[in-house]
């Protein structure tokens, strides 16, 4: 008596193409959401890392608040620097020139490239000699202050692939919050 073989194992040819168009179509369906997720999280890691370095400052400020009482966050397109303010004579604050850097963040390393970084509103302040870009200052006091008066609201606004988050500095307590 010979086999059958009408029991056949394996797949058919219309079986694996129904297959993997229901995969592409749930992929489809799936990367803009993860794509999203992905732009989200970058930006909400760089807004945290900016809300860090911003307390930074503010503490710095406050250590050296009987030596001269300014450290400046200065933001610009290839990522930003908080370094003290060193002055000629502390009382008149005269003579101003930056210390030794003690952060950076640059771009496509600590933040992500294609982050945009925009403060608004505009600081009437630019950063100290030898850098150049938008200061947010910081008094012995912690709080934010342009150009010798206390500043307004300041938000550094963070944008990536279409999603935003916003870094707020209030103006007379200095708290910093992170808002989306």
């Amino acid at each position: 008596m010979t086999k059958r073989h009408d029991d056949a194992r394996g797949f058919a040819l219309l079986e694996v193409v129904v297959a993997l168009v229901l995969v592409a179509l749930m992929l489809a369906l799936a990367v803009p959401s993860y794509l999203g997720f992905v732009a989200d999280r970058t930006l909400q890691g760089a807004a945290h890392l900016i809300q860090g370095d911003l307390r930074l400052a503010q503490q710095t400020a406050i250590a050296r608040a009987g030596s001269g009482p300014r450290v400046e966050f200065c933001l610009h397109a290839g990522g930003y620097e908080v370094y003290p303010v060193n002055y000629d004579d502390t009382v008149a604050r005269t003579g101003a020139t930056a210390g030794a850097v003690i952060k950076r963040a640059a771009m496509g390393h600590e933040l992500r490239g294609g982050i945009a970084l925009t403060i608004t509103p505009t600081p009437p302040d630019a950063c100290a000699a030898p850098f150049s870009g938008q200061a947010i200052l910081f008094s012995g006091a912690g709080t934010p202050v342009a150009a010798g008066a206390q500043a307004p609201t300041q938000t550094i606004t963070l944008t990536y692939r279409g999603r935003i988050y916003r870094v707020v500095i209030a103006p007379s307590t200095g708290r910093i919050t992170v808002t989306r």
